[in-house]
């Protein structure tokens, strides 16, 4: 049978919806199951002898599950309506596949040397994730930045610098409710999002294509405010 036969596995019609069947196949050491519409690779950690998956173009949303395959070396996962309900999500397709982060790239690049200034693994992203939410200062500044996504799970940031990057949306820091300083000047933000920080008192906006500040009507406590050449 194919459990006690041949290791690699390749599906090449595209009707499989479920992993059950697949979780009894022991000894897979490669599995690919591109192509199929599969929604998640629930109990996928019991094929602990994989060493290669492929799931691109399927409907799987999180990737959390390939933190228990201790083997796993190489993986594909393009094309996908990934959810990213954690930085170590964020870690893992930028570890296997980062091609498949599209714009999010430049973020995660940017952010290993810091990584590794904090002796974080940035390949062990369990830790990267105890990392990320304990960061309370991060400064990515002159990094061609373009995308900011990760950065919603900084959840204790209380400074953060972005300045001289290509961010447009940053919407991502608006869910950042213990930021204090946010400099975001010399990008290409249009829209300033109402941030969720009440605590905001320092913001550098200068150098952007801002055409409208109401979102700030409601922030008291800023007091230093920069939003030349908008």
């Amino acid at each position: 049978s194919l459990a006690h036969g041949w290791t690699p596995w390749m599906i090449a019609t595209p009707s499989v919806a479920s992993m059950p069947a697949l979780l009894q196949l022991r000894r897979l050491e490669q599995l690919n199951i591109d192509g199929n519409p599969i929604s998640n690779l629930i109990g996928l950690g019991g094929l602990n002898k994989l060493t290669k998956l492929y799931f691109s173009n399927t409907n799987v949303q999180s990737v959390s599950p390939l933190n228990d395959l201790p083997l796993l070396d190489d993986a594909g996962m393009r094309n996908l309506p990934l959810q990213f309900a954690n930085f170590a999500e964020y870690c893992i397709v930028n570890r296997f596949d980062p091609i498949a982060l599209g714009n999010v790239r430049g973020f995660m690049a940017a952010i290993e040397s810091r990584m590794q200034a904090d002796h974080v693994d940035s390949n062990d992203c369990a830790a990267a994730q105890n990392w990320a939410q304990s960061v309370t200062t991060l400064s990515l500044n002159k990094k061609s930045i373009i995308a900011v996504d990760p950065v919603a799970h900084f959840r204790a940031l209380g400074e953060l610098n972005l300045f001289d990057n290509l961010i447009a949306d940053v919407s991502p820091i608006a869910s950042l409710t213990g930021l204090q300083k946010l400099n975001l000047a010399t990008n290409r933000v249009v829209t300033v999002p109402r941030f969720g920080s009440n605590g905001l008192k320092f913001l550098y906006l200068s150098g952007n294509q801002i055409s409208s500040v109401a979102n700030l009507s409601g922030m008291p406590t800023l007091s230093n405010l920069d939003l030349e050449n908008n």
